[in-house]
């Protein structure tokens, strides 16, 4: 996605936000419009928490991967303080690649989608799987996606999706993790566990 697209989704999704605020102004509803303010005052300490934690090309990744899921909520667990020095140019890419490929997989089960994106330097421990020593540059990501209702053609596609294409991209690219963990979740949905260590 160019920047200027970038930018036009984000101004689209600004001005829609906007629109909200009016109509509860015109009702006069102002507990819907404290509210609805709280929700953006949250969103915007969060991005700029990202922003300082994964550094501007990886919080960019994720802002235009968001502007990409249109009707998706996309939920954010990042962990540290800076997590920059462990983010190479190598794994940000895969990050990138791999991102695109969830993309063509969350298409598979259409808008009603939650999507839980976790990071943080060190192992992954809410699962309990792929642990590895806490060091200066392993780093944990974690993608779980989830849909509102079991659709098992969707399944299957995702399935494939993730089968077909993400295991070529998984070990021919530069920056592949060292451990790799697929797995189903309740509700039909998926978790994808990168593991890198060195």
């Amino acid at each position: 996605m160019r920047f200027g697209e970038f930018l036009r989704l984000r101004r689209h999704a600004l001005a829609n936000e906007l629109q909200l605020f009016y109509g509860y102004l015109a009702l006069d509803d102002r507990e819907a419009l404290r509210e609805r303010l709280e929700k953006l005052a949250d969103r915007l300490a969060l991005e700029k928490r990202l922003q300082e934690i994964l550094g501007d090309r990886v919080f960019f990744l994720f802002l235009e991967w968001e502007c990409r899921l249109p009707g998706i909520r996309v939920r954010y667990d990042v962990q540290g303080n800076d997590l920059r020095s462990v983010l190479s140019s190598e794994r940000v890419n895969f990050l990138h690649r791999w991102l695109r490929l969830i993309e063509r997989a969350l298409a598979a089960f259409g808008e009603n989608v939650e999507v839980t994106v976790s990071m943080h330097s060190g192992a992954l421990s809410t699962h309990g799987k792929g642990r590895l020593p806490r060091n200066e540059s392993s780093l944990a990501f974690e993608l779980v996606f989830r849909p509102q209702e079991r659709l098992c053609e969707s399944e299957q596609n995702v399935w494939e999706i993730l089968e077909k294409k993400g295991k070529t991209l998984l070990w021919e690219h530069p920056g592949h993790p060292h451990r790799a963990f697929f797995s189903r979740v309740s509700k039909g949905g998926y978790a994808v566990r990168f593991l890198w260590n060195e």
